[in-house]
């Protein structure tokens, strides 16, 4: 979220940005963008989030029909610390009904798809958690393919979060292979990415025939 409001932010006068938020939506009541803005400010808030106000301008802002990827982004993680991975879920699901070749929400997709089914393990349904799981990997996997040709700086930390859910996703299963191949894509994509070295670091520990097939520059500084 961006504008001035985010300029006070950064200067630490949360107070003098919701003002200028609050003002803005006394003139504009229905502005999506606003109440997403403001929604936003409240999970940074300090000392303690204001999570339950964010949840509400949240909601409103997807009832007016926002478009900012980044709304449901927060949105949803706001919904996790909530301890709701289904309405997460459904968060994320609506804003790729309006965002639908959003990187960000896909690959949030596959976050919160991966967090419900561990969930589904815990309450001991592991079929539901296995079908969770998939739909999770296969959202990873569309959002490196959306990001395939991207030229952005942020693109390489958004393919390390697919990647880094992958790994996280077949070992929660139990398929080392997978796992493995997983490694041996990230690696030879990013080879000095401190994420893929430390999952390579781990996965080798426990499966050590794995090292010969890994690519060789993951060990370079």
């Amino acid at each position: 979220m961006f504008g001035r409001q985010s300029c006070f932010l950064r200067q630490g006068n949360q107070d003098a940005a919701e003002k200028v938020l609050n003002a803005g939506l006394d003139r504009y009541p229905n502005n999506a963008d606003l109440l997403g803005q403001l929604g936003w400010l409240y999970t940074r808030w300090t000392p303690t989030a204001r999570r339950a106000e964010a949840r509400l301008h949240f909601r409103r802002s997807s009832e007016m029909h926002c478009k900012r990827p980044e709304m449901y982004y927060h949105w949803s993680e706001v919904e996790d610390q909530f301890g709701d991975f289904h309405e997460a879920l459904a968060v994320v699901e609506r804003g790729l009904e309006r965002v639908p070749d959003s990187i960000d929400l896909r690959q949030r997709l596959g976050f919160a798809r991966s967090r419900l089914a561990m969930q589904l393990q815990r309450e001991n349904a592991p079929s539901r958690a296995a079908a969770e799981f998939t739909l999770s990997n296969q959202a990873y996997e569309e959002a490196l393919q959306l990001s395939a040709n991207g030229s952005d700086r942020q693109i390489g930390p958004r393919r390390s979060k697919c990647y880094d859910g992958l790994v996280f996703n077949f070992s929660r299963i139990g398929v080392d292979d997978r796992v493995g191949e997983t490694l041996r894509r990230w690696l030879a994509e990013a080879p000095r990415d401190p994420y893929a070295l430390q999952e390579r670091e781990n996965f080798v520990a426990r499966r050590p025939e794995w090292g010969r097939f890994l690519p060789p520059e993951s060990n370079s500084a």
